[in-house]
């Protein structure tokens, strides 16, 4: 399959890939919480991957991240409950993790929509 029209089809995903193919890495944080975000902001670049059930992996370009970060991902940010359960009467909420990926040289954070 041409990787750059492969969508998600499973959530949650184990694997991550852009337009050239699956990218090598994984999860080494789940969960983020606002203040987790805002720490590796402060620290520099963060790529941001937005994951979407029946959508392609949205890579947002490192000089849209703070409007990113500030206009769609902060207000909507929320964790699993203790029985794996999201407590909210209001969709759409983001779940967010801290991955590492082979060859890219900043923090990547893959943000989760469930609609």
């Amino acid at each position: 399959m041409d990787p750059a029209l492969r969508i998600v089809t499973r959530i949650p995903i184990t694997e991550l890939w852009d337009e050239s193919g699956t990218v090598t890495g994984g999860v080494v944080r789940e969960e983020l919480t606002e203040e987790d975000v805002q720490q590796l902001l402060r620290r520099g670049p963060v790529q941001f991957v937005e994951i979407q059930m029946s959508e392609r992996p949205h890579w947002i370009p490192l000089d849209e991240r703070f409007a990113f970060w500030k206009e769609r991902l902060r207000p909507i940010l929320t964790q699993w409950g203790p029985d794996n359960r999201i407590y909210t009467d209001e969709f759409p909420v983001y779940v967010a993790s801290e991955w590492a990926i082979e060859g890219v040289a900043v923090p990547v954070v893959v943000a989760v929509r469930y609609d």
